[in-house]
């Protein structure tokens, strides 16, 4: 149902010839799929996430502390890139696979969900900046005031941004307002695994 969706919506979509603006060669190896390289990012951004960990560990200084979140955040970041390309069905050339890696290696493990954000994302695409566009309550607020932008800055570096989307749900879940999603679950099932590991390995202050 996802994939005909996604079809059915790219059908569509106002197209611009991709052989005419870049060439068709240069449009060929743009648009070419390679199973090892979706492959290889996904393994990547995790092997790296696991680095900074095991550093932390090992060398549990303050500024290492702060170099493996940031680090760690920017490979969450690239998870959540990679998700998107799965939306696009670019990330492995199988659909089943393209969508099973997608969802539970990339959107999962950071609180997404890939058909939810699929389904949202193509109308962007279809509608892009026009009324029916549901990225516009990103982008239409834009260009904001220093003010507003220096609290986004701090909402986001210290955290509250997490609780907000991340943490109130499960909250809210607990007392009946909220009902929890699929995402929801599995971040919680990923943290129970992450924490298990980290106390058996008595470093339960990682996670």
């Amino acid at each position: 149902m996802d994939r005909i969706c996604y079809y059915s919506v790219m059908a569509r979509v106002a197209r611009i010839d991709g052989e005419e603006l870049f060439g068709a060669s240069r449009w060929a190896a743009l648009n070419s799929r390679a199973d090892w390289r979706g492959i290889a990012l996904v393994l990547h951004a995790w092997l790296v996430i696991i680095a900074a960990l095991t550093v932390a560990v090992l060398v549990p200084h303050p500024i290492i502390i702060v170099l493996a979140i940031m680090v760690i955040g920017s490979r969450q970041l690239g998870l959540s890139i990679l998700m998107h390309d799965a939306a696009h069905g670019l990330l492995l050339r199988n659909t089943t696979w393209n969508d099973r890696v997608g969802q539970w290696l990339c959107a999962y493990p950071v609180g997404l969900d890939l058909r939810a954000y699929r389904a949202y994302h193509l109308k962007h695409h279809q509608f892009a900046q026009q009324d029916e566009d549901p990225d516009l309550v990103l982008s239409a607020p834009f260009p904001v005031s220093r003010a507003s932008f220096a609290r986004k800055i701090v909402r986001d570096l210290t955290g509250l941004t997490f609780l907000k989307l991340r943490v109130l749900p499960l909250l809210l879940a607990c007392i009946g307002r909220h009902k929890l999603r699929a995402p929801d679950i599995a971040l919680v099932a990923y943290n129970a695994v992450f924490a298990v590991v980290a106390f058996a390995l008595d470093a339960g202050w990682v996670w």
